[in-house]
């Protein structure tokens, strides 16, 4: 037997940690909105999330440097999620506040939860922070709302809608009613 064999392939820092989803996303949250807060340890702080995440160094130093081309998120979050609700999209463990975190995926795929959504909503809720965990599983984060793949979004509700509820959806529009 070789010294390879029966050994575990080495894991990288976010496939070791346990937890939901949402609980990591939380966690990867609050620590981007940690470093912001100290200046000394901002572009560290950047670098090291950005090699955790596999984000280009430039967005990060554009980030750090507050001079980011893409447009950032505008409107009262308060007033966004009760839109997120209204259109079937519940907060989950989110706070109002990211969603206008422009460090974080909230506010592009709020954005696009909504334009996908005008003028219906899904049959039954599902939480938004379990439809980002779910996107970001599947594709690279959106840092801005020109990045947001809706064709990647409308299968994140449709595996959240059926991991919630137990379903075999396969359809997104099969998942919409009119207001």
């Amino acid at each position: 037997m070789s010294k390879d064999e029966g050994q575990a392939p080495k894991k990288s820092f976010l496939e070791r940690m346990t937890g939901t989803t949402a609980q990591i996303t939380a966690l990867l949250i609050a620590l981007t909105a940690l470093l912001t807060q100290i200046p000394s340890l901002t572009k560290t702080g950047h670098d090291a999330v950005c090699a955790m995440l596999s984000c280009s160094g430039e967005s990060a130093q554009s980030a750090v440097n507050g001079n980011s081309d893409a447009p950032l998120p505008s409107g009262d979050s308060n007033s966004k999620l009760q839109a997120l609700e209204a259109v079937g999209i519940s907060r989950g463990v989110i706070q109002p506040d990211w969603l206008n975190n422009e460090y974080s995926p909230y506010p592009f795929i709020g954005d696009a939860l909504l334009k996908l959504l005008d003028g219906k909503r899904l049959v039954r809720p599902v939480a938004i922070d379990t439809v980002v965990g779910t996107y970001e599983y599947q594709t690279k984060s959106p840092r801005s709302a020109a990045e947001v793949d809706l064709k990647h979004l409308k299968a994140s509700v449709v595996m959240t809608y059926n991991e919630t509820y137990g379903e075999t959806q396969s359809d997104f529009q099969a998942l919409l009613r009119t207001r």
